[in-house]
């Protein structure tokens, strides 16, 4: 993925995660999908700043 489109992306899973943990909790199955693809994305940026903590929340979440 291209780095434009990993920030064009970004904004829209960091929403689709907000909107997913307030409706259906931290430990739904489509929050943790969420929450693991924004970390995705964050690792694709190289952002390990940002996506280590929410890999490691996924997990503990399972």
């Amino acid at each position: 993925m291209e780095l434009a489109d990993i920030a064009r992306a970004v904004p829209l899973l960091e929403r689709a995660l907000a909107d997913r943990e307030r409706i259906l909790g931290n430990d739904h199955p489509d929050t943790l999908s969420s929450r693991n693809n924004l970390a995705n994305a964050y690792l694709d940026a190289r952002d390990l700043r940002r996506a280590i903590p929410l890999l490691e929340r996924t997990l503990a979440d399972c």
